[in-house]
């Protein structure tokens, strides 16, 4: 009997998207650039002292400005970048990229020729997210890193822990959020669906601040309503951990069993 080779087909994934993942870090390194070099702007304007006014509270909220101003240097990049920006921004870069290596892959055939493989299917499934799930922070720390370095040592005098402690949480955020929408296309089979899970997880994380309930907001419990702060809830993101970690176990005993979709 032929035993199933372990992390063949995360390394795989990985060594086909690092091309990807380069060109999204230093995307995102050229936006966190942005941000440092705009604060001296932002902080000597009248308008960002009153910016927050007339800012709906739930949208306040949401850019952890509650409470908070963008002229002081935590609000402005909570504001600016690692409320909604960052992880909205890895959310779109890695929820295609999910989608396609299970759903996807599934849907063009290429999950006949892996399960011909000494692999299991539902070995595929887990690796392939994986391999998604490194692919995050291979994108989201270095601009994460630039950011701090540039806090702490520049105008904004910020602790470059925090900054970065913040930043994790938000990849945590969009690492649990790919969980579910990989457990989706291993139930599925069905890009279009596992696309529209993912659409409506990711951003009803944000929108549940918007419309004024929080409590109910896997962002709010990860990222916190400030994130440099440290205002999150330990407790709503074991819950959310735990969510996500059930629905790929489900997903991978699913996709095990089931019938591949033909393309």
């Amino acid at each position: 009997m032929i035993r199933p080779v372990r992390w063949v087909v995360t390394r795989n994934h990985l060594s086909d998207h690092q091309g990807l993942a380069a060109v999204g870090a230093v995307l995102l390194m050229v936006v966190a650039a942005g941000v440092l070099l705009a604060w001296p702007t932002v902080s000597d304007s009248a308008w960002a002292m009153t910016a927050v006014d007339n800012l709906p509270p739930g949208v306040a909220d949401m850019l952890g400005l509650s409470g908070a101003s963008l002229v002081e240097p935590s609000g402005y990049l909570n504001a600016s970048f690692l409320s909604v920006l960052f992880p909205v921004v890895m959310l779109i870069v890695t929820l295609p990229l999910t989608v396609r290596a299970v759903a996807g892959a599934e849907a063009g055939g290429e999950l006949e020729f892996l399960a011909a493989q000494p692999v299991r299917r539902s070995q595929i499934l887990v690796e392939r997210f994986v391999s998604v799930a490194v692919l995050t922070f291979e994108i989201g720390l270095p601009p994460l890193l630039l950011l701090a370095t540039g806090a702490s040592r520049g105008r904004l005098g910020l602790a470059a822990g925090s900054v970065v402690w913040a930043g994790a949480r938000a990849l945590l955020l969009v690492v649990l959020v790919n969980a579910v929408v990989a457990a989706a296309g291993g139930l599925s089979g069905r890009p279009v669906l596992t696309s529209l899970v993912g659409l409506l997880v990711g951003a009803g994380a944000f929108a549940l601040i918007a419309v004024g309930v929080p409590e109910f907001s896997p962002a709010r419990w990860l990222i916190g309503s400030l994130p440099l702060e440290g205002t999150f809830s330990p407790t709503g993101s074991l819950g959310t951990a735990l969510v996500a970690t059930a629905a790929m176990w489900l997903g991978a005993r699913v996709f095990g069993t089931r019938d591949l979709r033909l393309p």
